[in-house]
């Protein structure tokens, strides 16, 4: 399944709820959208550290 239908379903789901539950629901999402960003990160540091064409040719 897709991080960003993770992160879409548990906001979703944690709209709904008004016990703590929700902050698990919340919890959930933000972390799964931190590790997103940190691939993402690593990945681009990956590209600039080959140098910047490789970075904009891919």
């Amino acid at each position: 399944m897709p991080a960003s239908a993770i992160v879409f379903i548990t906001v979703v789901l944690a709209r709904a709820q008004k016990t703590p539950r929700r902050a698990s629901l919340l919890g959930i999402a933000a972390g799964v959208s931190f590790a997103l960003l940190a691939v993402l990160t690593k990945a681009v540091a990956y590209q600039v550290g080959r140098g910047t064409g490789h970075l904009f040719a891919s």
